[in-house]
């Protein structure tokens, strides 16, 4: 049981990093980032929720720290992070 959960985890992870990967690049083409990221952080709400994804990396970056034990490992994983977004944990738990 534990095993194929483990596996249904990885699946769902892969999943989700696919189709995020999908939708970022399919809206490049046609939005800026910088201009839509300005005008998200003029509201409160776009603030907080931007504060989320950011201290969601760091919880991610000590999580890789204590299964890795390895302060590079965990730098190699969370740089990549904090440019691509989630797209890099979900491959990290697949």
């Amino acid at each position: 049981m534990h095993n194929s959960l483990i596996n249904l985890v990885q699946v769902i992870s892969l999943t989700l990093a696919l189709l995020l990967a999908f939708f970022i690049c399919t809206t490049i083409p046609n939005h800026s980032i910088f201009d839509e990221t300005s005008a998200i952080l003029q509201y409160t709400w776009g603030q907080i929720m931007l504060a989320d994804l950011y201290i969601g990396f760091v919880v991610f970056f000590c999580f890789v720290l204590l299964l890795e034990k390895s302060l590079t490992k965990a730098f190699l994983w969370l740089v990549p992070t904090l440019f691509i977004g989630n797209i890099i944990p979900l491959l990290y738990v697949a």
